[in-house]
């Protein structure tokens, strides 16, 4: 498989795995609406999906080369920074879908008549996570 297919192929998978945890979130928000759910999904539970784009964002805004460049090690300093922000940055998130989930859709106090929406916020961060590891690693080394 050429590079340029690769990277084409790697960047559909991203996308639709990206998409799909999008559509899911969506779906569990409607469907809280839609069957008047003790537990609606408020405003704050979207905050690691939005916060998990940045994650995204940052793991791959940066050429996979930079981090071990040699010639340039102010270069390299910063692209290692960045590596281990972004990735901070998404597992933070996932433990705060994995929080959302335990406390409020299926925690002692909960008072939900599904633990859907905990799922799906969940489910999000899952894609997501791996929607940026597949734009990553999926990409040839070359490109940014």
């Amino acid at each position: 498989m050429e590079d340029s297919d690769r990277t084409r192929l790697a960047c559909f998978l991203a996308g639709g795995m990206f998409i799909a945890g999008w559509w899911i979130l969506g779906d569990a928000a409607g469907y809280a609406r839609y069957t008047n759910d003790a537990q609606e999904m408020k405003g704050e539970f979207f905050v690691p999906a939005i916060v998990g784009i940045l994650g995204l964002v940052m793991l791959n805004s940066f050429p996979w080369d930079n981090i071990s460049n040699a010639m340039d090690e102010n270069q390299g300093k910063c692209a290692k920074l960045l590596l281990f922000s972004s990735l901070v940055v998404i597992v933070g998130c996932f433990f705060g879908a994995v929080v959302i989930l335990a406390r409020v859709y299926t925690g002692p106090n909960s008072h939900a008549d599904s633990s859907y929406g905990g799922v799906a916020i969940l489910l999000q961060q899952i894609l997501n996570v791996l929607s940026a590891l597949t734009l990553r690693f999926g990409r040839a080394h070359g490109n940014a």
